[in-house]
């Protein structure tokens, strides 16, 4: 991004967030969704390798198709937080 399509971003916010996100609270804001969706996504992709059986075993004989599924469960999760949490 240039320079001024980040003030324009900021002027943004300025404008049209609520008044509490102007004084220090959209950082605040802005880290516990990252928290969320950081504790979301590990959470998601230890419940889809478990559902598809993704072992040590596997990845100990066959690590190609290992990183293909873990990367696939990955996948997933990230479709999930940006449909659910982040909503994009």
């Amino acid at each position: 991004m240039r320079c001024a399509d980040y003030s324009n971003l900021l002027q943004f916010i300025l404008d049209f967030w609520p008044h509490g996100f102007r004084y220090g609270e959209l950082n605040t804001y802005l880290a516990d969704i990252d928290l969320q969706a950081e504790e979301m996504f590990f959470q998601l992709v230890k419940d889809y390798d478990q559902r598809q059986g993704i072992t040590e075993r596997l990845k100990a004989e066959n690590q190609m198709k290992w990183v293909g599924r873990i990367n696939d469960c990955k996948a997933q999760a990230e479709e999930v937080i940006m449909a659910e949490l982040i909503m994009i």
